[in-house]
C-alpha cells in the first residue's frame, strides 16, 4: 500500500535580531493554519517557543545571518542560563524540554 502524503521539506528560517523569520510565502498558509506565527511585512514571525518546537521536530531548519544552520540547543542554550540566541534578546529563561524527535512528543517545563 503506497502512502499518498506528499513529504515536505523542512520549511527554512532565518534568525535575526533574537527572531525566526520565514521569508517563503508559499509556507505561510500552512504555518498560519497550524496557529504558527505573525506576518510583519512579508516575513511571517515565529514566537520563541514556536521557533524552537519546529526546530527540535524537524519541521524547521533555522539559519543565521550567514545561511549557517542553528541548532535547538544553540536557540535554546541550557535551561536557566539565559545564552541561547533567542534568550539573548528576549531575556526568557530557556525551557526544559523532553522528548523523542520525530514522534512529535515533548513536554516543557519551567
Amino acid at each position: 500500500m503506497e502512502s499518498t502524503e506528499q513529504v515536505r521539506e523542512a520549511i527554512e528560517g532565518t534568525l535575526k535580531d533574537g527572531a525566526v523569520g520565514v521569508a517563503d510565502s508559499s509556507r505561510f498558509g500552512e504555518l498560519e493554519e497550524a496557529g504558527y506565527g505573525e506576518r510583519d511585512g512579508k516575513v511571517l514571525l515565529l514566537k520563541d517557543y514556536e521557533a524552537l518546537y519546529l526546530v527540535y521536530a524537524g519541521k524547521l531548519k533555522a539559519k543565521d545571518g550567514r545561511g549557517r544552520d542553528v541548532t535547538f540547543e544553540k536557540l535554546r542554550g541550557r535551561p536557566g542560563a539565559g545564552e541561547g540566541l533567542l534568550d539573548q534578546v528576549h531575556h526568557l529563561p530557556a525551557p526544559e524540554v523532553e522528548g523523542v524527535r520525530g514522534q512529535g512528543r515533548f513536554r516543557v517545563r519551567d
